[in-house]
């Protein structure tokens, strides 16, 4: 089970190991410039409703790719054999999918109220985005500089609107 009362993966994604983690991730990024302001508005505006719609697509995507791997889709069996892509492909990605889905759904409310775990939870959205490239890759083959870039510009976006979602200090009143 993923939920349950005393143990939560989702709540393990944004705990202090996964931000310690998080922020080893961070170092490279801290130094390279940085984009205006107003795009880092626009991108933190959009982002919630782009998550949304992410894991919108990512559930449709999933039960397509099942229908492949299980034979289902009518085109299947003509994708099987001219191309010869392991059904397994079909279902790891289905389980990234559904995975990124459950990430995305949990993400939409708290991007919107720009909290920092649903930022945390944007990050975890990117991570299982680029294992699915990897997997892609593996099965399918292309480029991995491709691959690399993705994930780099990938990051270094979700590195830039982060201070959006940061945590803020409520300021104390001295007397």
């Amino acid at each position: 089970m993923i939920c349950n009362k005393k143990c939560c993966l989702l709540d393990k994604m944004a705990g202090k190991e996964a931000v310690a983690l998080i922020s080893k991730v961070e170092k490279p990024f801290k130094d390279l410039p940085h984009l205006p302001q107003s795009l880092i508005d626009f991108f933190v505006a959009i982002t919630p409703w782009g998550i949304g719609l992410g894991g919108f697509f990512s559930v449709t995507g999933a039960i397509t790719n099942l229908r492949f791997g299980l034979g289902m889709n009518p085109i299947s069996k003509f994708v099987g054999f001219y191309t010869g892509i392991n059904p397994l492909y079909f279902f790891l990605t289905a389980a990234l999918q559904l995975i990124t889905a459950l990430i995305a759904f949990k993400a939409f409310s708290l991007l919107r109220e720009r909290e920092i775990n649903g930022w945390i939870y944007l990050f975890w959205s990117n991570a299982i985005a680029v294992l699915s490239s990897i997997v892609s890759f593996i099965f399918l083959g292309g480029s991995g500089v491709g691959l690399l870039i993705g994930a780099l510009i990938g990051y270094y976006f979700l590195f830039e609107i982060k201070p959006a979602y940061e945590v803020k200090k409520e300021k104390v009143a001295e007397d």
